[in-house]
């Protein structure tokens, strides 16, 4: 994973483009640096992400043959930033199916001091309920729509990350909540 983790680093470090200070930015600009397709950088990092280990996994998680990668995509959450609110990732892609999965992996020992990403179950089968950005809109669209979940999603604290599944990640933030639709 070391080598992987460098490759990735230096491909962030080259990519980026974020100048802002960090009290300039919106919630979604201090929750993470983004970098998309780091895939078509060079042969190292386009093995990693095309790995047929993790489309076998995504695969069979599917039920189906063969997936397609709709983008790879390097998050880092800098010093001093947000926390990032709980939301939906569909918002971000532009398909017309909910038969999508993504794979989140940490390059780094992840503690619960630095803050874990937070999954709520079962709520992929909820479907797509949040037709926002990554904002604190998101987080208060999603603890209203439903009284079923608000009551539990207030009492996990408000907090969440990204997935087909309700997500939350803290300023340093993966640990199982209870479920929400039982």
């Amino acid at each position: 994973m070391d080598f992987y983790r460098q490759a990735i680093n230096n491909a962030v470090e080259k990519l980026n483009t974020e100048k802002r200070k960090m009290e300039d930015r919106d919630t979604y600009g201090k929750a993470f640096l983004q970098i998309f397709n780091l895939w078509r950088q060079n042969e190292v990092l386009k093995a990693f992400v095309m790995s047929k280990r993790f489309a076998k996994v995504a695969a069979q998680l599917l039920g189906v043959e063969g997936v397609r990668l709709y983008h790879d995509q390097a998050l880092y959450k800098e010093p001093g930033g947000g926390r990032t609110p709980w939301h939906q990732d569909q918002y971000y892609w532009p398909l017309d199916t909910d038969k999508t999965v993504t794979m989140w992996m940490p390059l780094v020992n992840i503690t619960k001091d630095m803050g874990i990403m937070n999954f709520v179950s079962r709520t992929h089968k909820l479907g797509y309920m949040v037709p926002k950005a990554i904002s604190d809109e998101s987080e208060d669209y999603l603890i209203t729509s439903s009284r079923t979940t608000t009551t539990r999603l207030l009492a996990h604290r408000r907090q969440m990350l990204a997935t087909p599944l309700f997500t939350l990640a803290g300023p340093y933030t993966t640990r199982q909540l209870t479920n929400l639709t039982e």
